[in-house]
C-alpha cells in the first residue's frame, strides 16, 4: 500500500486448545505505520499556503475593501475545493483526528479573515471611524493564534497516541 511503510513482519506457528479440541494456526503480524510525508507536503502546506493568502488581506489599504473581500473568499472556496480533492486520501473515521481538527481549524480562521475585513468596512461606513486598528490586531492576533492552537491540538492528538500505544503514523495524521 503506498501511504504505508512495514516495519516488522512475524509469522509463528500457534497451538491452542479450547474444550476438547486442540487447534493450529500459522499466525502473521506486520507491523506498519503511515508514511506522513505525503500529508505533510500533499495536504499540510497547501492549506496553510491557502490560510496565508486569506490572512495576507490585513496587509492590505482598508480601503481596498473590494479586493479583500475577493481574496478572503477565493482563499474560502479554495479551501473548500481542495477539501473535496483530498478527501479520498483521508480514511472515513468516526472520531476527529489531528488532520480533522486541522481542516476545521484552517476552515474557521479564512472565514474569520473574511468577516473581519467585512465588519472592518462596514464599521467605516457607519462610523465614519478609521478600523486600521482591527487589520493591525489582525496582522499578528492571528496567525499566533491559529499557530498556538494548532500547537495544543498537536501535543493532544501526540499525547493520546502515546498514551494509546499507537504507532504515531496510524491514526495521528489520518
Amino acid at each position: 500500500i503506498p501511504e504505508w511503510k512495514v516495519t516488522t513482519v512475524d509469522y509463528y506457528i500457534d497451538r491452542y486448545k479450547e474444550g476438547d479440541y486442540e487447534y493450529q494456526g500459522f499466525i502473521v503480524e506486520i507491523g506498519a505505520e503511515r508514511v506522513t510525508n505525503y500529508y505533510i507536503f500533499k495536504i499540510i502546506i497547501p492549506i496553510l499556503l491557502i490560510l496565508s493568502i486569506s490572512w495576507s488581506v490585513f496587509w492590505i489599504d482598508r480601503s481596498q475593501i473590494e479586493a479583500k473581500a475577493n481574496i478572503t473568499i477565493v482563499a474560502l472556496l479554495s479551501l473548500i475545493a481542495y477539501n473535496f480533492i483530498i478527501d479520498e486520501d483521508l480514511p472515513k473515521l468516526p472520531y476527529l483526528t489531528f488532520m480533522d481538527c486541522f481542516i476545521l481549524l484552517s476552515y474557521f480562521y479564512t472565514g474569520t479573515a473574511t468577516l473581519l475585513c467585512v465588519y472592518s468596512f462596514l464599521r467605516k461606513l457607519k462610523s465614519g471611524k478609521d478600523l486600521s486598528v482591527v487589520d493591525r490586531y489582525a496582522q499578528f492576533i492571528g496567525p499566533i493564534s491559529y499557530f498556538a492552537i494548532l500547537l495544543i491540538l498537536l501535543t493532544y492528538f501526540y499525547n493520546l497516541e502515546a498514551t494509546k500505544g499507537f504507532f504515531l503514523g496510524s491514526k495521528f495524521l489520518s
